[in-house]
């Protein structure tokens, strides 16, 4: 009922202009989705309720599940609902971006979109512009590869952040699996 009171509201924000409307089965898939973006990084990120950096050298703190910039300051403190809202705030302020960037993000398995989302969260794949080159010509086995060809990836235990290695580990696995499943239609 709830998903449907929020359809009529985005209904009305449009000024009542059906045509930039989407349908309200376009809304439960995009609600469903975020439901498991939030759901996958929640697993990785783990829920904090107080502002820490993950490492010394860090510039900023992170808070929530993995919530991170300049508006978290060293005494921050957060209940989980409402690390769960601005996670989704958060997914649904990378999403367009990474719409752009990725052309055919929408016909991705729900996997690899899951894994895409991760990774640009934490910053690993907004950062490699060749892996996204790779996607983007349907090269999905090179771009694993490429993708863990990253000096964070490789050095990961001697920056202190060893937790990065199956995540990043976790997104190549997801686009060799989706190349191989391509390769053998």
């Amino acid at each position: 009922m709830l998903k449907k009171i929020i359809f009529i509201i985005i209904l009305i924000m449009a000024n009542n202009n059906i045509d930039k409307a989407i349908s309200y089965d376009e809304f439960d898939k995009n609600e469903m989705d975020l439901d498991v973006y939030s759901n996958y990084l929640k697993e990785w990120e783990g829920f904090s309720n107080k502002a820490y950096k993950p490492v010394e050298s860090e510039e900023h703190y992170t808070i929530g599940y993995g919530h991170y910039g300049s508006d978290v300051k060293p005494d921050d403190v957060m209940t989980e609902g409402a690390a769960l809202s601005l996670l989704r705030d958060d997914i649904n302020d990378r999403l367009p971006e990474i719409k752009k960037r990725f052309k055919n993000f929408e016909t991705m398995p729900i996997d690899l979109k899951k894994n895409i989302v991760s990774s640009w969260f934490r910053g690993s794949l907004s950062g490699s512009p060749k892996t996204i080159e790779l996607i983007n010509q349907g090269k999905y086995k090179e771009a694993s590869e490429e993708f863990l060809n990253n000096e964070e990836y490789k050095n990961a235990a001697e920056l202190g952040k060893p937790g990065i290695i199956k995540r990043m580990d976790a997104t190549s696995k997801s686009l060799f699996d989706f190349g191989d499943t391509l390769e053998n239609e």
